[in-house]
């Protein structure tokens, strides 16, 4: 209805990565030219996974409210280190490959999925693919780097969850429709995903 009400619209320009939020039919039938960022933010956003991964790791959120109100205890603090643990690494373009190489920096495993496997790239920095399954069930920690599209809506799902180690971190900074909401309310309820 937007896209419409522009008679001689001929480029929609988009500052991300992603264009799921841009009419592409409608773009087809009309001639309309879409340009994204395909490089946009990729070390900010592999960054900021692992921002979110310190931060549940460590408790920081719970930390910092306790010292703000002078409560010093450390019950209920211990977290657990980076270190050692399976980072599994869903879509191994240019953020996926970005947060795969901060990952080394912390000493983690790497496994991988992506429905076009890099292998150069598994050799130069030393992680492995593996089938969606064998990965579900490995990773200590599972980060998402895929589109938003038919194929991916609802990537992760029930199924998905219960192929997961008990305890699972998941942090998505693809879009939200790759995750079942209804499904991971449900695995955090359990206990299955922390």
């Amino acid at each position: 209805q937007v896209l419409a009400q522009f008679n001689r619209l001929k480029l929609i320009a988009t500052r991300s990565t992603g264009f799921d939020h841009i009419d592409a039919d409608y773009c087809r039938e009309n001639n309309i030219a879409i340009c994204n960022v395909p490089t946009y933010g990729n070390h900010t956003v592999a960054e900021h996974v692992f921002g979110l991964l310190l931060t549940i790791s460590h408790h920081l959120v719970d930390a910092i409210d306790r010292t703000r109100r002078g409560d010093f205890s450390l019950k209920g603090l211990t977290g657990f280190d980076l270190r050692s643990k399976t980072l599994g690494v869903i879509g191994t373009g240019d953020i996926g490959i970005c947060v795969i190489r901060i990952a080394r920096g912390f000493g983690m495993h790497i496994a991988a999925y992506d429905t076009r496997p890099r292998e150069e790239l598994a050799a130069e920095y030393g992680f492995r693919y593996l089938g969606l399954d064998e990965l579900l069930a490995a990773a200590d920690v599972v980060t998402l780097h895929i589109p938003a599209n038919k194929k991916t809506h609802h990537f992760i799902s029930r199924d998905e969850f219960a192929k997961m180690k008990d305890g699972v971190v998941l942090i998505n900074t693809a879009r939200g429709s790759v995750v079942d909401i209804q499904a991971l309310v449900r695995a955090i309820s359990e206990g299955k995903v922390r």
